[in-house]
């Protein structure tokens, strides 16, 4: 079940992208979050840990970048 939701939200945001024109922009904020996620780990554990709620998740993200 999380792997369609993966995929459809993942096709969605794809068409979004290439519909505004704006896939190479959303690629590099892709790869530049991912790669925030290696660099630092803790920022993974807080997104994926359920008991942070989204609205907290999302200040301490905004906040960090």
């Amino acid at each position: 079940m999380a792997k369609l939701v993966d995929i459809t939200y993942s096709q969605a945001i794809f068409e979004y992208a290439l519909e505004s024109d704006r896939l190479e922009q959303f690629q590099k904020e892709f790869d530049f979050f991912a790669q925030a996620l290696i660099d630092y780990p803790d920022y993974f554990e807080i997104i994926k840990t359920p008991t942070i709620n989204f609205e907290e998740k999302k200040t301490i993200i905004t906040e960090a970048f």
